[in-house]
């Protein structure tokens, strides 16, 4: 079995010799990093819970350390990585659900708190869970992406939010 040099240097952390030695902690491999990243998102529930589950202020913190998240990827990422552009277009799909949703708050979600938070959806509502769907549709397509090329293990939840077989590739 053939190693190839890439293999080599990131098994080797230092070289020693008589007169002294050098060490160092090898670059994390772009699949680790799209691995975490994925790890990272299969416990951000906004991205996959049922939406009765959803309440307002929860979403969009979770928006906000998601696209954290993404820009920290980002930093550590080559320019020239296949992974920057879904990345960047998720984060762009988390700053634009946040700015449409920026008026929506949990008490202007729901009129009717008496029997529960499902009595009289009104238009905030509405609104609120269209931006939602947006925002999971393009994670899902962008998530698909990044699956595809980085094969990275991930769990049942956010694997839900990935197009099926039947679903348009054209998105």
């Amino acid at each position: 079995m053939k190693v190839s040099w890439n293999q080599i240097r990131y098994r080797m952390t230092g070289i020693s010799t008589p007169f002294g030695g050098i060490s160092w902690t090898p670059p994390e491999s772009e699949r680790e990093k799209i691995r975490g990243l994925v790890t990272f998102l299969e416990d951000r529930r906004a991205l996959y819970m049922d939406y009765r589950s959803e309440m307002v202020q929860s979403v969009k913190s979770s928006v906000h350390q998601i696209r954290s998240e993404l820009t920290r990827t980002l930093s550590v990422l080559d320019e020239g990585s296949k992974a920057v552009e879904p990345i960047r277009v998720m984060r762009a799909s988390c700053r634009e659900f946040l700015t449409r949703t920026q008026h929506i708050t949990d008490s202007s979600l729901h009129r009717n708190h008496s029997f529960g938070p499902w009595d009289e959806l009104d238009l905030g509502s509405s609104a609120f869970f269209e931006q939602l769907g947006r925002l999971r549709g393009v994670f899902g397509f962008q998530l698909g992406q990044l699956c595809l090329t980085y094969r990275p293990e991930i769990e049942e939840e956010l694997a839900g939010t990935l197009p099926g077989p039947d679903e348009d590739a054209n998105i």
